[in-house]
C-alpha cells in the first residue's frame, strides 16, 4: 500500500500499489492526486508530484560502474608491459658494442650484435617514442654496414668462384667443389641483400651442382675401369672384330670358305687378329660371345669382339 497525504487539505491517503502513477481524488476535499512512487523523492511544492531527483537505484549502478571502472585502471597499471622497461638498458649495451665493432673495422661481428638485437626484439610492438627511435636508428645502421659488407665481399667472393671454376674445369672436381661451398657458407649466416652478390650466390650454386655431377660421372667411370681391371684375361691366337655384326659375317664366311671375303674384312681392319697370350679386360660377356679391350700387344686398347673358347 501507498500512503500519502492530499496536496490540498493533507487528508492521509492510504492506496494500492498497483495504482501507482494513476489520479485519484482525495476522499475529504475533492482534490485529484496522482499516486506518487514510494522509491522516488518528491515534495508538494514541486511543479508536479512525479518530479524526483536520482533514484535510489541509479546510484547503485552508478558504484557499481565506478568501482568496475577503478577495476580496470588497476588491471591495467599492475599487469602493464615493463619488457621495454627491463631491456632498454640491455639493448643500448649491445648497440654501443656493435658500434665499437664497426668502428674498428670488425664488421661481421658489428653485423652479428646488431641481429641478435634484433632476435631479442623479434616481432614485438615498440611503444616507447625513446625505444622506437633507438630501433630505427639500429636498423638503419645495420642496413648501411650490411651494405658495405656485402660489396666487399662479393669482390672476395668473385676471386674465390673463379679459382673454383679453374679447378673444376682442369677435373679436380673435389677441391672446386670445396671452394664453391666456402662460398655458399654466407647464405647459412644470413641472406644476403646487394644485388650483385645475390647473382653471384646463384652462379656459384649452379657451379657447385654441375661440378657435382661431373664428380659423380667421374666415380662412375672410375668403378666402371676398376671392374674392367678385375676382369683381365690371356687370349689364344684368335680374329678380333670391330663389333657382333662383324663377327657373324666372319663366321659366315669361315663356313663358305670365302677367302676373298675373308682378306676383305682383313682390309677393312674390322678384323685383325690377335696372338696367343694377349692380354685383354672384359667389358661385356655374352653366351657365345665376348667384348673386350685388349691390353697389350700392338692392338692394344682396341675394342672387339672374339669367340668365348679363345678365353682362358
Amino acid at each position: 500500500m501507498v500512503e500519502y497525504n492530499c496536496t490540498s487539505c493533507q487528508n492521509k491517503l492510504v492506496i494500492p500499489d498497483d495504482r501507482i502513477g494513476e489520479n485519484v481524488r482525495c476522499s475529504q476535499c475533492g482534490q485529484v492526486n496522482t499516486v506518487p512512487d514510494p522509491y522516488y523523492h518528491y515534495t508538494a511544492n514541486s511543479p508536479s508530484a512525479n518530479t524526483s531527483i536520482k533514484p535510489k537505484r541509479q546510484w547503485i549502478i552508478g558504484g557499481l560502474l565506478a568501482l568496475f571502472l577503478g577495476g580496470c585502471l588497476l588491471y591495467v597499471f599492475v599487469q602493464r608491459d615493463t619488457w621495454e622497461d627491463d631491456n632498454f638498458s640491455t639493448i643500448m649495451q649491445m648497440k654501443s658494442e656493435a658500434q665499437t665493432f664497426a668502428a674498428n673495422g670488425e664488421a661481421e661481428q658489428a653485423l652479428g650484435v646488431y641481429e641478435d638485437i634484433f632476435r631479442l626484439v623479434g616481432q614485438r610492438q615498440i611503444t616507447g617514442t625513446t625505444f622506437k627511435t633507438v630501433i630505427d636508428e639500429t636498423r638503419n645502421r645495420y642496413d648501411d654496414l650490411l651494405n658495405e659488407y656485402e660489396k666487399v665481399l662479393c669482390t672476395s667472393y668473385i676471386s674465390l668462384t673463379e679459382e673454383a671454376d679453374r679447378l673444376v674445369s682442369s677435373g679436380n672436381f673435389s677441391e672446386g667443389i670445396k671452394k664453391y661451398k666456402e662460398v655458399m657458407q654466407y647464405e647459412k649466416v644470413r641472406t644476403p641483400k646487394n644485388k650483385k652478390l645475390v647473382s653471384l650466390l646463384r652462379n656459384v650454386s649452379a657451379g657447385l651442382a654441375r661440378a657435382a655431377k661431373l664428380t659423380r660421372a667421374k666415380e662412375r667411370e672410375e668403378r666402371s675401369r676398376a671392374i674392367s681391371d678385375l676382369s683381365g684375361v690371356i687370349l689364344d691366337e684368335c680374329n678380333l672384330c670391330s663389333d657382333r655384326a662383324t663377327h657373324i659375317l666372319l663366321s659366315q664366311l669361315i663356313t663358305a670358305k670365302d677367302y676373298a671375303g675373308i682378306a676383305h674384312l682383313a682390309l677393312s681392319e674390322k678384323v685383325v687378329t690377335l696372338s696367343a697370350g694377349t692380354r685383354a679386360k672384359i667389358i661385356e660377356q655374352g653366351i657365345f660371345t665376348t667384348k673386350v679391350r685388349v691390353t697389350s700387344g700392338p692392338h692394344a686398347g682396341r675394342y672387339g669382339v672374339v669367340w668365348n673358347y679363345t678365353i682362358r
